[in-house]
């Protein structure tokens, strides 16, 4: 949460999960009621949105781990930070396989067949590679856990320009995941109709 003092001088802003303190001077915080709406707004939308889902005891389980260590590092950060960019390379991975399991359903006898065979495995290539390298790029990410503690410029973490791109990342994070519960539930429904006429 975003704090003033008591002569209005200061801001301290306290962004869980990062932990990062800023300090502003007054001329400084036109941005405060955007940055505390969005960051409700992201917690809410995520709270209703992730209920009961699969998924969401492996991130509680992420956050209980690091709130274990009293210290949190920049290295916390980035581990506890990697577990949505290593399931999204599940996901990625996932979608090549479904899309590379309709290949053998294509008909190549004409060339509109041959067209969609060559789109579909062009695209399961491509979405199988995205995969792996975010795959890797996201344990290598949560590697840097025991990351030394850096010392930091304090002139740096007083740019508003700090909250302002956190600011960004959440409202794009709240926006994702909005959309990955739609699009779940949109496929969730197409395999209830697949599964109700195989019955």
């Amino acid at each position: 949460m975003l704090a003033a003092d008591r002569d209005g001088n200061t801001i301290s802003g306290m962004f869980k999960p990062f932990r990062i303190s800023y300090v502003l001077d007054r001329a400084k915080v036109e941005g405060e009621v955007d940055i505390k709406r969005v960051v409700r707004q992201r917690e809410s939308e995520l709270r209703v949105a992730h209920h009961g889902r699969p998924g969401r005891q492996k991130m509680s389980e992420t956050r209980q781990e690091l709130a274990e260590n009293e210290e949190w590092t920049c290295g916390r950060g980035l581990a506890h930070h990697s577990a949505v960019p290593a399931k999204m390379a599940e996901y990625l991975a996932a979608l090549a396989e479904t899309l590379r399991t309709h290949l053998r359903t294509i008909d190549t006898s004409d060339a509109t067949g041959q067209a969609e065979w060559g789109a579909y495995r062009e695209l399961a290539e491509g979405y199988a590679d995205l995969a792996d390298r975010l795959g890797t790029t996201a344990a290598r990410m949560r590697g840097y856990r025991d990351l030394p503690a850096a010392p930091h410029l304090e002139e740096e973490l007083a740019d508003p320009a700090l909250m302002e791109v956190f600011a960004e990342f959440v409202e794009v994070e709240t926006e994702l995941a909005a959309f990955l519960m739609k699009s779940a539930d949109q496929d969730q429904a197409t395999l209830r109709d697949f599964e109700q006429a195989e019955s």
